[in-house]
C-alpha cells in the first residue's frame, strides 16, 4: 500500500513550477533566443544574488564598433545592449571617425580570462583610446594626444544610461579631461565624476595603472541598481523629478 501511495506523495516536490526569478528577463520584455538562455528556462536556479550571470551574449561588429577578439566578446545582456547602443550613438555624432575599437570582455560563459584580473562575469569592457591621430593604433595616449572630445562623449554616453558601477583611466589623462569638464560639470558634482586632482576611489572614472592605451568600463549586474555610492547618488531622481546626471553636459 505505501509502495503504491509513493509516487503521489512525491509528485508535489519533484514537479514544482519555476520561481518568477528562475530566469531574469531583460527590460525590453523579452529573451535572447540563445541556447544558453534556452537551457536555463528549463532549470529552477537559485535567488539571482546568488549565483553568476548569464554571460552568453555576444557583441559583434556594428554600426560605430569594432570588435577585436570575437571570442573574446562575451558578456551578460545589459552589456552587450549598452555598448550596441553607444556605437550607433557615436557614428551618429561621428560619422567620419573610425568606430570604437573593441577588446576584451570575457569568454563565453564567464570565468577567468587570461591576462586578466577581472573580466570573469561578463561585465567589464575595454575599450581603445580615443586619439587625436585615428592612425595611431593602440597605443599608449598622452595628454597632447587624448581626443578629449569624443572620449568624454563615450563615458558620458556611458555613464547617462546609469548601468555603468565605473571607468578606470590613467591619472596622466584624467587631467585633460577634468578640465575639459570644468565647464560641463556642476562644481559640487566634479569630484564624484571624476577622480583627479583628489584621490578620492570612489569618483566614477577612477585611476588605475595601466591604463593608458584603453579605458575600462564596469556595468552593474543585470537587474541590480549599482552598487558604487556615486553612481547610486547621481542617478537617484531629485525632487522635480530628474536626476543629477542629467545636469551634466554631453558638449
Amino acid at each position: 500500500m505505501f509502495r503504491r501511495c509513493l509516487p503521489a506523495l512525491l509528485a508535489p516536490l519533484l514537479f514544482q513550477p519555476e520561481p518568477a526569478h528562475a530566469f531574469p528577463v531583460p527590460p525590453t520584455g523579452r529573451t535572447e533566443s540563445t541556447p544558453i538562455a534556452v537551457a536555463l528556462r528549463r532549470v529552477s536556479l537559485a535567488p539571482w544574488s546568488r549565483r553568476p550571470p548569464l554571460v552568453g551574449y555576444r557583441l559583434t561588429r556594428g554600426p560605430g564598433l569594432r570588435v577585436r577578439f570575437p571570442r573574446r566578446a562575451w558578456g551578460t545582456w545589459l552589456t552587450v545592449s549598452r555598448l550596441r547602443e553607444l556605437g550607433r550613438r557615436y557614428s551618429e555624432r561621428f560619422p567620419g571617425a573610425p568606430p570604437l575599437s573593441i577588446h576584451d570582455l570575457s569568454k563565453r560563459g564567464g570565468g577567468r580570462l587570461v591576462n586578466h584580473f577581472s573580466h570573469r562575469e561578463g561585465r567589464d569592457v575595454d575599450i581603445a583610446m580615443l586619439l587625436r591621430n585615428p592612425r595611431a593604433g593602440y597605443v599608449d595616449a598622452t595628454p597632447r594626444s587624448l581626443d578629449v572630445e569624443r572620449t568624454w562623449f563615450v563615458m558620458r554616453a556611458l555613464l547617462a544610461t546609469c548601468d555603468v558601477e565605473f571607468i578606470m583611466l590613467d591619472r596622466e589623462l584624467q587631467a585633460p579631461l577634468w578640465r575639459y569638464l570644468q565647464r560641463r560639470v556642476p562644481a559640487d558634482l566634479l569630484p564624484m565624476l571624476i577622480q583627479f586632482p583628489g584621490r578620492w576611489r570612489g569618483a566614477l572614472i577612477r585611476h588605475r595603472d595601466h591604463h593608458r592605451n584603453h579605458i575600462h568600463v564596469r556595468f552593474r549586474r543585470d537587474g541590480h541598481p549599482p552598487e558604487r555610492e556615486a553612481a547610486r547618488f547621481l542617478c537617484a531622481p531629485t525632487a522635480g523629478g530628474r536626476r543629477l546626471m542629467d545636469s551634466i553636459s554631453a558638449e
